[in-house]
């Protein structure tokens, strides 16, 4: 059966999100809601279909799982993924929706710390990430090295060490605390903990001007790659391209990433973007 119009008619979407991640999905204290990027997102796309959203939380490196099964026993599949995703090649059964928001990969520092302005200034530190192929294989084309890839030609900064975080709930404490010297990050994973006004760490972290990566990244949902789910795809990037163009998407972004980001090498109209060579994204 079509899973949009089963959707519609439990009054209900099922959305899988990572709950750790300031600034996308994340919560001030215990028992309060999701806030955050995505998890705004995610609402306005259930009240644009005029159900209820909720969320089933789940690591963000193992949420497109529960595409095809339930986390817990007993539990259906969600419906969809809504947590940070870039369309990733080697996902034969996953279907990509269009991009929901542009961003560019950053370097972070401690409020004040003149001893770090470039990547250059990396060399026999310590750098932190997240555990995330595109980010690792990103540094790695930076010149970057550390302990697994120091045989790789190219190297221009030789890092003391690169720490890869799976917890998201560690990866600012790490920088404040000095665990690391550096972190490179999606930008929205750090604005709102740098600037936020009601964040613990604003004005004990900054972001450095640039893009580490050259190039926007981007994020977008996803559903199985399922005959039943053609609809809900559909309906998914009728909403995108209708709500990119809102005064609310706007004021969005501005408080979550500091402005708009727009890639000129995307159309939404075609649906090509130069970036997804290799990549379908339906």
């Amino acid at each position: 059966p079509d899973r949009l119009q089963r959707i519609r008619e439990r009054g209900l979407i099922r959305i899988a999100i990572e709950p750790q991640f300031k600034g996308l999905s994340f919560r001030d204290a215990p028992g309060r809601p999701l806030r955050g990027l995505d998890a705004e997102l995610a609402q306005a796309f259930a009240h644009w279909l005029g159900v209820r959203c909720e969320f089933v939380e789940h690591p963000w490196d193992r949420c497109l799982q529960l595409l095809e099964c339930g986390g817990q026993r007993r539990e259906a599949e969600v419906d969809l993924v809504w947590s940070a995703l870039p369309p990733m090649p080697g996902y034969a059964e996953v279907a990509f929706s269009d991009p929901y928001v542009f961003l560019p990969y950053v370097l972070a520092r401690r409020a004040g710390d003149s001893r770090i302005n470039s990547l250059e200034d990396l060399q026999g530190r310590v750098l932190g990430c997240v555990n995330d192929p595109a980010a690792l294989a990103v540094l790695e084309n930076l010149g970057l090295r550390w302990q697994a890839n120091l045989q790789q030609p190219g190297g221009r900064v030789q890092l003391a060490n690169l720490l890869a975080y799976n917890d998201q709930s560690q990866i600012h404490r790490c920088l404040l605390d000095g665990v690391v010297d550096a972190f490179a990050i999606d930008l929205p994973i750090y604005h709102w903990a740098c600037y936020g006004s009601d964040s613990p760490w604003r004005g004990q972290l900054e972001i450095l001007p640039g893009n580490l990566a050259g190039e926007l990244w981007f994020y977008s949902a996803a559903v199985a790659r399922k005959p039943q789910n053609a609809s809900l795809l559909q309906a998914l990037n009728q909403f995108i391209a209708s709500y990119r163009n809102s005064r609310d998407y706007r004021d969005l972004t501005q408080r979550w990433l500091g402005q708009t980001y727009n890639d000129p090498n995307w159309s939404f109209a075609s649906g090509v973007h130069a970036r997804c060579a290799g990549v379908e994204v339906v």
